[in-house]
This record gives C-alpha cells, sequence and structure tokens, in this order.
C-alpha cells in the first residue's frame, strides 16, 4: 500500500501529508474491502 509506505519514509517531511491523500483514495468499494478498513486505520495512526 502506497499510504504505508509514504508513512514509513521519513526522509521527507512531506510525506505524512502524501499519505493522508494517498489513503482517501482506499475506500473506493467501500469499508468491507480489507485496502479500505486498513487505510482507515492508518490514517487515525497519523493524526
Amino acid at each position: 500500500m502506497y499510504g504505508l509506505i509514504l508513512d514509513r519514509d521519513k526522509s521527507d517531511p512531506r510525506n505524512k501529508d502524501r499519505a493522508r491523500e494517498a489513503l482517501k483514495k482506499a475506500c473506493q468499494y467501500g469499508y468491507d474491502d480489507p485496502a479500505c478498513s486498513s487505510s482507515d486505520w492508518l490514517r487515525k495512526k497519523l493524526r
């Protein structure tokens, strides 16, 4: 997952914002999709 990679990469401080943007797009198939529930968990962690 692109958002997870950006979250773990500490070389650029803008990566957290980029991760949040990428994770917003993970729920296009609904919350039952594993990608959506994982991205929701990671977005909460990034706050």
